[in-house]
């Protein structure tokens, strides 16, 4: 990031969001494969369990999406112009538990999502692993 054009005109507080985005980017990039799969498997999922399966696994990939936006967000924010935007932004791209009364909205929507995937799926995984055992 330093050898592109412009990083020294950059104010030190931007470089630091720009380091840290890049990190998450890399993050998300690292699970393209994964989330590919998650989309293919939306027609099997909802043929063999049903919509609510197929609605937990969208919900899933799509917080995703979630945390890029919130990233892509963050390398603009700048901090002053509104503190609960930038919490929420901060609180999207981290898997954080927040003060008690508050909420982080992707990590709520991620555990929703795996508790339903697992309340479906597990069942039948754990059936046939007895039955291969046996």
């Amino acid at each position: 990031m330093k050898e592109k054009d412009g990083w020294v005109a950059q104010t030190e507080a931007r470089q630091k969001r720009l380091v840290t985005a890049q990190a998450f980017y890399n993050r998300i990039n690292r699970t393209k494969d994964e989330r590919e799969a998650l989309d293919e498997c939306l027609p099997m999922a909802r043929a063999l369990f049903g919509e609510e399966l197929e609605q937990a696994i969208e919900k899933l990939n799509h917080q995703f999406w979630i945390v890029q936006v919130d990233v892509d967000s963050y390398v603009d924010d700048e901090g002053g112009a509104d503190a609960e935007f930038t919490k929420k932004l901060r609180r999207g791209m981290y898997a954080i538990k927040p003060p008690e009364g508050e909420v982080n909205e992707v990590t709520e929507a991620m555990e929703a999502a795996v508790a339903t995937i697992e309340r479906i799926c597990l069942p039948v995984l754990r059936l046939e692993a007895s039955a291969a055992a046996t």
